[in-house]
């Protein structure tokens, strides 16, 4: 008898959790189109959240990586502290999870993302570092040919 009420009072908390999330903007759909239309074979659009007026936006992808392996890339575009309207653009690129990851690398792009990509910090391996360069400035493209900035 106790677990017939207890699982109900648990259970509507995660049910009402799956009726309040908000579903993509038409702005965020759109962004969605544009990228789909234009990434290269084997990327894809993970999600992207955005309000380009405040200069924010969030955009994860999926691409292809060394051996073979999915790697999920993360652009991040926040503004900066001051009076100016710059914008910093970082970029993660994450290894998949299975036995023996790797590190992700995390770089970011000069020139409110019009510049190199360059890595931050001291990166413990420079294989991985030279395997993800290519997968951060193709996100970085990407992005920047929204138009959004």
């Amino acid at each position: 008898m106790k677990w017939t009420v207890l699982l109900p009072v648990l259970a509507l908390p995660a049910l009402a959790g799956c009726f309040t999330r908000a579903a993509p903007s038409d702005a965020e759909r759109g962004w969605e189109e544009a990228l789909r239309a234009s990434l290269p074979p084997g990327w894809r659009v993970v999600a992207l959240t955005g309000a380009p007026k405040q200069d924010r936006f969030v955009a994860w992808f999926e691409a292809p990586g060394p051996r073979g392996r999915a790697y999920r890339v993360e652009v991040r575009v926040t503004p900066r502290p001051g009076p100016t309207r710059a914008r910093d653009w970082s970029v993660g690129v994450h290894p998949p999870a299975d036995p023996d990851p790797g590190e992700s690398v995390y770089f970011t792009a000069a020139d409110d993302g019009a510049g190199l990509v360059e890595v931050v910090g001291e990166p413990g391996d420079r294989a991985a570092v030279e395997a993800a360069r290519p997968l951060a400035e193709e996100a970085v493209r990407q992005v920047r040919g929204l138009n959004l900035f």
